[in-house]
């Protein structure tokens, strides 16, 4: 192999694949540039390009998100949606059939994908209206009461019915 040239020094690097010796020339050309600089620069230099990166992975991360939905939503149209009397409500990672007499889900499809097994995502505890249900989905009161009790704390009536999960939220964390 020949020897790569930075500047006026040379570099031999052998049997190394190529993001090794990407990060190798980057270090050897920092120390080169850096060498002007104190200790304190230096550090303020590293956060400052620690900080960089981490801003484009989480940009890159957020982008590659988006086009894991888009992927499930392409896969969930290709395989087409289960059927039967409905409003049809897609969503960024599932889709359902909105029954209004009954105010709830007919059917609910989604797809698992690897990445469930390791993703970062953890559920929200936020039950609300769905916006995108165009008579209006049930409300919180429709399921259950709260008030405060004598004791000042929260009393919960849900009538005998718990609204659940139209999706297992561990589904869609990535």
């Amino acid at each position: 192999m020949k020897p790569a040239c930075f500047g006026k020094k040379y570099v031999v690097i052998c049997n190394m694949n190529a993001k090794y010796i990407s990060a190798a020339a980057l270090i050897f050309t920092a120390t080169l540039s850096l060498s002007a600089q104190s200790t304190p620069e230096l550090i303020e230099a590293n956060e400052s390009r620690q900080r960089q990166l981490t801003t484009s992975v989480d940009s890159l991360r957020t982008a590659t998100d988006s086009l894991r939905l888009r992927y499930i939503m392409e896969r969930m149209e290709d395989i087409g949606w289960p059927g039967g009397e409905g409003e049809l409500v897609k969503h960024s990672a599932m889709a359902l059939a909105y029954d209004e007499e009954h105010e709830m889900a007919k059917w609910v499809m989604h797809m698992i994908i690897k990445e469930v097994a390791t993703g970062r995502t953890t559920r929200t505890n936020d039950f609300r209206v769905d916006p995108k249900v165009s008579t209006g989905s049930t409300e919180e009161i429709d399921y259950f009461t709260k008030e405060v009790g004598d004791d000042g704390k929260m009393k919960y009536d849900g009538y005998g019915y718990d609204r659940g999960h139209l999706a297992a939220s561990a589904d869609f964390r990535w």
